[in-house]
C-alpha cells in the first residue's frame, strides 16, 4: 500500500494520484460503478482515465517510464555555486 501510494503521488501529483489512491475520494463512484468495491484497479483506471485497467499494468509503465528517464540522464542543477550533474 505504502509504495503504491508514493508512486502515485509522485506520478501523478498529490491531489490527482496520492489522494486518490489513500482516500475513499472514489468510493461514491464505486457505488454506483462497481458494487461498492472501491479497489486498486477501479482507482487506477480513475486516475489514469482509463489508460489503464489495473494497478499491475501501471506499475509496469511506471518502471519502464522511470527507467528510462533516468538512463537519459540526470538535469544539471547549481546549488549555492555548487553544480551537481549526476546522482
Amino acid at each position: 500500500f505504502k509504495h503504491n501510494a508514493f508512486r502515485m503521488w509522485g506520478y501523478y501529483g498529490y491531489d490527482k494520484g496520492f489522494t486518490s489512491y489513500v482516500s475513499s475520494k472514489y468510493q461514491g463512484e464505486a457505488d454506483k460503478q462497481n458494487q461498492g468495491r472501491l479497489g486498486d484497479d477501479f482507482i487506477i483506471k480513475k486516475v489514469s482515465n482509463n489508460q489503464f485497467s489495473n494497478l499491475e499494468d501501471w506499475k509496469k509503465y511506471w518502471y519502464h517510464d522511470v527507467k528510462s528517464r533516468a538512463e537519459k540522464g540526470f538535469t544539471e542543477i547549481t546549488i549555492d555555486g555548487q553544480t551537481i550533474h549526476n546522482y
